[in-house]
């Protein structure tokens, strides 16, 4: 597919190549496109992992950043610290706290709430609607595009991630912590989370 832009705000544009990927489990059997490219990519990543969502909640991403993070790559989880959805905001806590454990570099949005959605895996980006979470992988009909053009990547790179990443804040094991009042409700979120 051959897409071209237009200037925006003085940026320059050009031509890339993008592809379509989605989850719809009512589509003729395409399902989670979305998340097996998401975790080929990362399973052969050689260089960076930079994710930005505001929900997470999907054990197999998890597990593949931090299997990522163990062979050198530098991976990096850019959160928005205020959220929109309770159940979420507990729920991001618990994989957020298993990622920091594994030495994953994660930092609060703190500006407003982020609603953007996107990874970057070496020079390839992915961006759209899904979130890295159970529903979206799953259930929800979403929808992104993914380009494996290094010259996007390194727009998108420096105009995205980059920006916000040098403006947010670490996150610190004790952001993470559950009141003994929150521990039973965060463990049936847990166990809950694919109907979220």
């Amino acid at each position: 597919m051959r897409v071209t832009i237009p200037p925006v705000q003085n940026r320059p544009y050009g031509e890339s190549t993008a592809v379509a990927v989605e989850t719809d489990v009512l589509a003729g059997g395409r399902g989670s496109e979305i998340k097996k490219v998401l975790l080929a990519g990362i399973a052969e990543a050689k260089t960076r992992i930079w994710c930005g969502y505001p929900y997470w909640g999907d054990s197999d991403l998890s597990a593949a950043l931090v299997a990522a993070k163990k062979r050198g790559v530098d991976v990096r989880v850019l959160v928005p610290r205020s959220n929109d959805t309770p159940a979420f905001e507990k729920l991001n806590k618990i994989v957020l706290r298993d990622l920091l454990e594994n030495g994953v570099a994660v930092r609060w949005w703190v500006k407003n709430f982020a609603h953007i959605k996107y990874a970057v895996v070496d020079s390839m980006t992915l961006v759209g609607s899904s979130n890295a979470d159970r529903s979206c992988f799953e259930y929800n009909q979403e929808l992104d595009l993914a380009t494996p053009d290094p010259v996007a990547t390194e727009a998108f790179v420096k105009q995205v991630p980059a920006a916000d990443w040098a403006i947010s804040q670490d996150v610190q094991a004790g952001d993470l912590a559950f009141s003994w009042k929150e521990r039973p409700e965060a463990a049936l979120i847990n166990l809950l989370d694919r109907y979220l």
